[in-house]
């Protein structure tokens, strides 16, 4: 009976395992299409990297050098495209944006924000 509750137990995990695996293949492959004039952000994850001292020596950065709400733009809605074609649109798909908030979305292991237009703070330049 101890050996069959084991194999239960084994099954139930494998099972388990597989089906988190697929959803996540399944959410990998998902695109997201904003609508009206929202904007699809593709979070930017904060610096986690080492820096080296003048003595060669690695140490874990402290800085938090990428604000929290900082994105590249993914994907826009229709009512954006429109305003793009006229000229009227202050960023375009792949700009680096900082944003007020937005609805929080987690596909596979990225982190999406959806957020209007009028959340869209500032373009960010890179010189």
């Amino acid at each position: 009976m101890k050996n069959l509750s084991k194999i239960v137990f084994a099954l139930q995990y494998f099972c388990f395992y597989k089906i988190i695996h697929l959803s996540k293949r399944l959410f990998r492959d998902m695109k997201i299409q904003p609508l009206a004039d929202r904007v699809l952000v593709k979070r930017i994850k904060k610096d986690e990297g080492e820096k080296k001292l003048s003595s060669g020596i690695y140490v874990k950065s402290k800085e938090e050098n990428t604000p929290r709400n900082m994105g590249i733009v993914e994907e826009i809605g229709p009512k954006l495209k429109e305003k793009q074609e006229k000229g009227e649109l202050n960023f375009k798909v792949g700009d680096k944006v900082l944003f007020s908030w937005g609805e929080k979305v987690e596909l596979g292991d990225e982190t999406y924000d959806i957020i209007s237009e009028t959340n869209v703070l500032a373009v960010v330049e890179e010189e």
